[in-house]
């Protein structure tokens, strides 16, 4: 089991251990909690992840962040369970000042299209926009349509794409302000 919170933190400061009061069936019982990025179960969620993007993109370059990633002060990971198994995750980090990057939004396969990926993504975001984000950025590969569709429904906005060398890459970035900002 994960830490309800990581030492050091408090619950003014990112929240308490919550359920989700979303609409969707799915996401009924969902228990999201702080978890450092080092937790044998953030480790194996990510290692999953990283494991799907390889097979759709038939390579990746994405690495397991650091242990400390993720954690505060600079960011922050939480994990979704429902009846004591681990479902998903997400989590931020701070990029510059005000502005928050998401990463590791991921729901395991068979609790997919549930509405868990948007209950995880809600309380990103507001506990980075409680940590003080006025934007919050996200990246994510063309191979990945249902992020795409996920973050645009959110009200982000995906920026031009890159090109790097000649090529345009496979990589978009996708942004959003805060309410009230």
């Amino acid at each position: 089991m994960t830490p309800d919170h990581l030492p050091g933190t408090t619950s003014d400061q990112y929240g308490p251990e919550q359920r989700t009061t979303a609409a969707g069936a799915g996401t009924a019982g969902l228990m999201l909690r702080i978890t450092a990025m080092s937790d044998p179960v953030a480790r194996a969620l990510e290692q999953t992840a990283i494991a799907e993007y390889a097979a759709r993109y038939g390579k990746t370059s994405e690495s397991p962040l650091p242990g400390h990633a993720l954690s505060p002060p600079s960011g922050l990971l939480l994990v979704g369970w429902i009846d004591g198994d681990p479902v998903g995750c997400g989590g931020w980090r701070w990029v510059s000042a005000g502005v928050a990057e998401l990463r590791r939004l991921y729901v395991v396969r068979d609790a997919r299209r549930h509405g868990l990926a948007t209950a995880i993504l809600d309380a990103v975001e507001a506990s980075a926009a409680a940590a003080g984000a006025q934007l919050l950025r996200a990246d994510c590969g063309t191979g990945q349509p249902e992020a795409m569709a996920l973050y645009t429904s959110r009200g982000y906005t995906m920026a031009e794409p890159r090109t790097i060398d000649g090529r345009t890459s496979r990589s978009r970035r996708f942004e959003r302000r805060t309410h009230g900002q």
